[in-house]
């Protein structure tokens, strides 16, 4: 299991149009899964993996970042 200490923080400015996005799908996370309890960093988390999954889908696997670009 990954430890809160292995994941990256990155913070992002986003629109107040985007946050309410936001809060429309965590409030439609919690009432679909009652009991789940799903935090905000959650749901920012699966909507970046999907978007980076389908992403790859329709344009093929990202190049490696070279070393020291980190």
């Amino acid at each position: 299991m990954v430890t809160s200490e292995e994941f990256a923080i990155v913070s992002a400015r986003i629109s107040p149009e985007t946050q309410d996005k936001l809060e429309r799908y965590l409030h439609y996370l919690n009432e679909r899964e009652p009991g789940l309890n799903v935090k905000m960093s959650t749901a920012v988390r699966m909507l970046i993996v999907r978007g980076l999954d389908q992403l790859e889908k329709e344009i093929g696997p990202f190049p490696p970042v070279p070393r020291g670009k980190r």
